[in-house]
């Protein structure tokens, strides 16, 4: 039986049904403890039109990215319906549930639909409840959290008839004996998040995690994406999703742009002290284009730890270069001087933005994420995929295919010449900078192009 969701990549309904029948039956015995979140997109609308099937197609990709970061690596991922997603939680206790499922909604809220100043919002519902023997089995189970998950009419006067509200409403959940009570909490008010930014900066309350980036030709060096995660009071790390976009909208974003790029220096360095030959591509936000410290703090940072600049490359999204060329002409020159390369995110969602990338010291390209989608058996993606790798090859740029999630997709980009590629294939983000860069991990002309990763072991 297929198990996976052909344009997801997570798996499908009918094996998540499999496994989460068996979940309700261990937690009937008292020999299991998990949790279920159910997620509910709504209606998605752009401006007052529905989304077309490729923008669809494209969110959905973003939203499976979106909750495989917040849900982590132990959680098994479905696509339940045509725009529902289910996450079964191992070990979750009904706080941390309860919290996860919050998490999961104001990430998902604060996607945009489309592109543009006119892009709608994602209006969707999540519902949380621990996994028990109560439910006969998983269509139960689900079709309950459903229930929850749905919006009040106003035909709903009677509060005991009222299921119990979903994780955006600002009420207590109704007890209700006899049956579990959902985990459920009033939904964070986002006009918190610059105060908390504020205080994280103050009190440095970030930390590191990095994803491998792998050469397919044979490169000895070792690569990786930085990226950067927010301690909670709690102690657990806060996806950036969550706390980067009112950082920026309140100027707060740079304080955590020079944060991330001296520890990543000195991380790197202390790599570097143990003879491993690493290189971190350090995510910037687009404020960084215009902090004209953050390049002199860069310098002395090299300077202290004796790193050279070669080893650090700035990487920059392509929206924010299409919408600050001058600036980002500008950031570039003055980090070249001292010695750092330069990677564009995203590239292929702006249409035209190649033409600026003509002048500015541009050494990578990493391509869009929706451009992996259904590799394998998509003739129209292999093509627009191929076509956007030709333009970056024409300009002389290295290429660096993300969100690479099997080996038939792994076996297309590298057929098209991709340089180098990252995703959950290989690992996911990890605090752990341990990821076994071997001869394994490359292509050869006669190698079967399905082949393995070696690794340290870690989930792909």
């Amino acid at each position: 039986m297929n198990q996976h969701d052909p344009l997801t990549g997570i798996y499908n309904r009918p094996y998540f049904t499999q496994v989460l029948d068996q979940a309700i039956k261990a937690a009937g015995t008292g020999t299991a403890s998990q949790g279920l979140l159910y997620i509910d997109l709504g209606q998605l609308r752009h401006g007052d039109r529905d989304l077309g099937q490729v923008a669809l197609d494209r969110f959905l990709l973003t939203v499976t990215r979106e909750l495989r970061e917040i849900a982590g690596t132990k959680a098994l991922l479905a696509r339940w319906g045509d725009r529902e997603f289910a996450a079964l939680i191992p070990d979750a206790r009904p706080l941390q549930l309860t919290e996860l499922g919050a998490t999961a909604e104001k990430a998902l809220k604060n996607l945009p639909l489309g592109d543009g100043s006119d892009a709608g919002e994602c209006d969707c519902r999540v519902a949380a409840q621990q996994v028990d023997g109560q439910h006969e089995n998983a269509q139960a189970l689900v079709a309950a959290l459903k229930v929850s998950a749905a919006p009040s009419t106003p035909s709903d006067h009677d509060t005991k008839a009222r299921p119990a509200p979903a994780l955006s409403q600002r009420r207590a959940p109704a007890t209700n004996s006899g049956k579990p009570m959902l985990a459920t909490v009033a939904k964070p008010d986002s006009t918190d998040w610059p105060q908390r930014v504020r205080a994280a900066i103050e009190r440095e309350s970030f930390r590191l995690i990095y994803q491998p980036i792998v050469n397919l030709h044979g490169d000895a060096g070792e690569y990786f994406e930085v990226l950067v995660r927010m301690v909670g009071d709690d102690g657990k790390l806060i996806p950036a999703a969550l706390f980067m976009p009112p950082a920026e909208a309140s100027g707060q974003a740079v304080g955590i742009d020079r944060w991330v790029v001296k520890h990543s220096i000195h991380a790197l360095a202390e790599l570097h002290r143990q003879n491993r030959e690493v290189t971190f591509f350090i995510n910037l936000s687009a404020g960084a284009l215009r902090d004209v410290e953050l390049v002199v703090s860069a310098q002395q940072t090299l300077h202290d730890t004796k790193l050279r600049g070669e080893y650090v490359i700035f990487e920059i999204d392509e929206t924010a270069l299409s919408a600050h060329p001058d600036a980002a002409a500008a950031f570039m020159r003055a980090a070249k001087k001292i010695g750092c390369s330069f990677c564009i995110d995203n590239f292929g969602r702006v249409l035209g933005a190649t033409t600026r990338l003509r002048e500015p010291p541009v050494e990578y390209l990493k391509l869009d994420g929706a451009l992996m989608h259904n590799l394998a058996g998509d003739a129209v993606a292999q093509t627009s995929l191929k076509a956007v790798i030709e333009v970056a090859k024409a300009m002389g740029k290295k290429t660096i295919a993300k969100s690479v999630e099997s080996a038939e997709a792994l076996s297309v980009l590298w057929t098209y010449g991709v340089d180098y590629v990252q995703g959950h294939y290989f690992q996911e983000a990890d605090a752990d900078l341990s990821y076994e860069f071997s001869d394994e991990t490359t292509i050869s002309s006669e190698a079967s192009p399905l082949w393995t990763v070696a690794s340290t072991g870690k989930s792909r």
